[in-house]
């Protein structure tokens, strides 16, 4: 005896338990698992319903305090069965999951396409307002990014070691001197410009 106590069935069929799924949940240990139920034999004089699982039965009474007569069995369970049962329950684990994955499946399309939309808002942006940090989110700083007419160039700036220094004008950009030449670097994007 595996297990004694209460048990969820789902059927489609209201006189026949065959076909349907028995769900056992254990609160004390947080386990639950389930069970298909195949067909229905004579044990021990009742009657139990066969599983997924060879050797696996389950006895259904649904008045409490019903207790089926004890018989012998060969407790001794060897490896091969062990390994057997624990792939037919993985097998069973995918299954369940599967109408799951269903919904995860539509979740993912949704966050799919909701990420769609905002590409081609930022697209929209960066063509309708010529923002050149439109797409600072998407290719991260240290980017430059061009439009010409209906395309977009971008372009990575390789990193490179600058100094600071004072501007004679006051600027927008950061003043730097780069390789004995100065230069200016965008506060945002951080590319270095020729002219503030």
């Amino acid at each position: 005896q595996l297990y004694l106590g209460p048990v969820i069935i789902f059927s489609n069929s209201s006189d026949t338990l065959e076909g349907g799924t028995a769900v056992i949940e254990d609160l004390v240990k947080e386990q639950v698992a389930g069970l298909q139920l195949d067909t229905m034999m004579v044990l021990c004089g009742n009657a139990a319903l066969q599983t997924h699982l060879r050797g696996i039965v389950l006895f259904v009474h649904p008045a409490t305090g019903i207790e089926v007569a004890k018989g012998k069995f060969d407790s001794l369970v060897a490896d091969a069965d062990i390994r057997r049962i624990e792939s037919e329950l993985s097998f069973v684990q995918v299954k369940a999951s599967m109408s799951t994955r269903a919904r995860m499946q539509q979740v993912k399309n949704e966050i799919c396409a909701n990420r769609r939309q905002i590409a081609y808002s930022r697209l929209e942006a960066v063509a309708g307002a010529e923002n050149p940090y439109s797409l600072i989110q998407i290719f991260g700083r240290g980017h430059l990014i061009v439009k010409a007419g209906a395309a977009m160039y971008v372009t990575h700036c390789s990193p490179v070691d600058v100094l600071p220094r004072t501007g004679t004008n006051c600027t927008e950009e950061i003043p730097v001197r780069w390789n004995n030449t100065d230069l200016f670097v965008d506060p945002i994007s951080f590319v270095i410009q020729s002219a503030g």
